[in-house]
């Protein structure tokens, strides 16, 4: 399964047009890190970004697409149609968001336009011997990224944001009460989204 999340044009970019994009095709395979069996079901969030994402709390996220792995493991997010935009393509992009339950999540930000064409190989690791806080904190620090990406497309989080938030349910109810945290996962992820929001719009104010 393949879903197209949204394009956006950038927020506060500082550089000129770069023309059509047309972004390459992008396949591999997820495999368990220990047995390299492979892995069905991993959702993979795939977003490509202009050279100044970070700084601009990724408001030049240029296209979003979500796939999912087949039985045999294995991906395949098509090229796309070229399409207009104001800012070239970070030479670091794509970035890559990997999740499965029972597994650490896995974010590959080097990917590359280098790479793009060849196979990509995900290899996660299971989560079964990390302290449930531990993973809580991760998941919950990624939620963030995801409001990054989200806050300049539709500001709903992606179907990678359900399995996460799920997850991360279940391990705050295993926790202590004291050591639970005091907002849902889904309001943190809506906040940081208009916290972005209002940060990207006073860029793009000042002179």
């Amino acid at each position: 399964m393949v879903v197209v999340c949204g394009l956006a044009a950038s927020a506060g970019a500082s550089e000129g047009p770069a023309g059509p994009i047309a972004f390459p095709a992008i396949h591999g395979q997820a495999v368990d890190d220990a047995t390299l069996a492979a892995l069905p079901g991993v959702a993979i969030l795939v977003f490509w970004t202009g050279p100044d994402a970070v700084l601009l709390h990724y408001s030049q996220t240029l296209r979003v697409v979500e796939v999912t792995t087949g039985a045999d493991g294995r991906f395949l997010m098509p090229a796309s149609e070229p399409m207009a935009a104001q800012i070239p393509v970070a030479r670091s992009s794509p970035n890559l968001l990997c999740f499965k339950f029972g597994y650490k999540p896995e974010w590959l930000n080097e990917v590359g336009t280098d790479l793009v064409g060849k196979p990509v190989t995900i290899r996660l690791q299971k989560s079964d011997r990390m302290p449930a806080a531990a993973q809580s904190e991760i998941l919950g620090g990624l939620a963030v990224n995801l409001a990054w990406v989200a806050a300049t497309q539709d500001g709903q989080p992606p179907g990678i944001f359900a399995a996460m938030e799920a997850e991360w349910t279940r391990l705050q109810g295993g926790l202590p009460p004291s050591e639970r945290a005091g907002t849902a996962l889904r309001a943190t992820f809506a906040w940081w989204v208009e916290e972005f929001r209002r940060a990207n719009r006073e860029k793009g104010a000042r002179p």
